[in-house]
């Protein structure tokens, strides 16, 4: 998602992940789909475990509002005491090794605002 510009920032509140019914997804340990900020080097802003969701043949639908484990277990918010990152895009990722062999689409729906970053001083 491109840079909201000068003196913005993205603020993430949630998204919903859809993977349709098919050949279920190989994944390894610490495949987690993540929302980071400006690269796959920036901060997390949410992530999703991967295991019990994308290595399902069934169809699957989360929605996330804050660090999720398998099957949907929430975790505390992440990065609460992290330092704004002005005019930067936000990123898919996923954390280590790609996921292989899966025949589905993956469907994401964010939810955020896009907020001013007050001036310093």
């Amino acid at each position: 998602m491109k840079a909201p510009g000068a003196g913005k920032t993205f603020l993430v509140w949630g998204w919903l992940i859809h993977k349709p019914a098919g050949t279920a997804y190989v994944v390894a340990a610490g495949t987690d789909l993540e929302i980071r900020y400006e690269n796959n080097a920036g901060l997390i802003t949410l992530f999703a475990e991967t295991t019990g969701f994308l290595d399902q043949t069934t169809e699957q639908t989360r929605f996330i509002n804050g660090p999720s484990g398998a099957a949907g277990t929430i975790y505390g918010p992440i990065n609460i005491n992290t330092q704004a990152k002005e005019n930067v895009p936000l990123i898919l990722d996923i954390a280590s090794a790609n996921v292989t062999t899966g025949t589905s689409d993956l469907y994401i729906d964010l939810y955020y605002s896009i907020i001013p970053i007050r001036p310093k001083g």
